[in-house]
């Protein structure tokens, strides 16, 4: 297509990508664990007969996933790229002197993602020196242009680091390093199985079961940040996945299904929905299952 793919099943597009593997036993990819998809080899697909329904790639694969660069509130997040010191001190955990350190260390270096700004620093003075043609101080010799240094003194961000970890996870739903309105294919931490958070940039299918296992303990994710809280997550793998996930879901896949009871007879339709503070949007619609 050279561009984003419209279906699922154009995957079958893909050199190498087989029906088996995108589809599983779920050959009319109703979700439905039909008769024919249990009976072993006796009529198309085949399957293992064991009453479960696997639905290959399909189960974990969606072209309609994105996010809005929002607040769970609903607000604008603010864009720690451009901001200036009034709109960063106005979140809640970060104070004016903080705002400064923060525009001091954008300007020499880019934000890549959240996890950057575990490395804003302190300013720390710095000294400079500047000609200037004021009279030489009594007794020194002044210099052969007659033109004499002065000391300016300038900051730069060169002290401890200021903002913690828990600081970060206080902060995280409120800040961006994106303009963008939305965030595509993003994979939402709270609710992604073990199997696609494995697919993740560097998290392994140990550290992809630990995010399970730390959100059903100590409850849903309130933000990104908080998967440094898991134990095997570290900043650097944090880096990596930070600007790929979500703690929040958006766009919601809807089955209804309808039937006779006296014949059996039943009937599904599928809607995509995308979820937004205003409003409720239907993305696709479907009814031939």
């Amino acid at each position: 297509r050279n561009g984003p793919l419209q279906t699922t099943r154009e995957l079958l597009m893909v050199n190498g990508v087989s029906r088996q593997l995108l589809m599983g036993e779920d050959a009319n990819q109703n979700g439905l664990l039909d008769p024919e998809e249990d009976n072993g080899d006796e009529s198309f697909p085949p399957d293992n007969r064991d009453g479960l329904l696997d639905a290959g790639w399909s189960a974990s694969l969606t072209v309609d996933s994105s996010v809005a660069n929002q607040t769970a509130a609903g607000q604008d997040r603010v864009d720690v790229q451009s901001a200036d010191e009034k709109s960063l001190s106005s979140i809640p955990g970060i104070s004016a002197s903080l705002a400064k350190a923060i525009i001091a260390y954008r300007g020499q270096n880019k934000f890549e993602n959240l996890a950057d700004l575990l490395e804003v620093s302190a300013l720390a003075p710095q000294s400079t020196q500047s000609p200037s043609v004021n009279e030489p101080p009594r007794g020194r010799r002044p210099s052969p242009s007659g033109v004499q240094p002065t000391t300016r003194t300038t900051s730069q961000p060169t002290g401890p680091k200021l903002i913690s970890e828990d600081l970060l996870m206080e902060i995280a739903d409120d800040v961006t390093v994106s303009s963008d309105s939305e965030q595509a294919g993003a994979i939402n931490i709270n609710t992604a199985s073990p199997e696609v958070l494995a697919c993740l940039p560097g998290i392994s299918e140990e550290l992809a079961q630990a995010i399970v296992a730390y959100r059903k303990s100590a409850g849903f994710f309130p933000n990104i940040a908080w998967l440094l809280k898991v134990d095997g997550m570290n900043r650097a793998l944090f880096k990596q996945v930070a600007p790929k996930v979500s703690a929040r879901s958006e766009t919601f896949r809807i089955l209804s299904e309808g039937r006779v009871t006296s014949t059996g007879a039943r009937k599904r339709i599928q809607a995509i929905v995308r979820v937004s503070s205003g409003s409720i949007d239907t993305i696709s619609y479907r009814e031939d299952f």
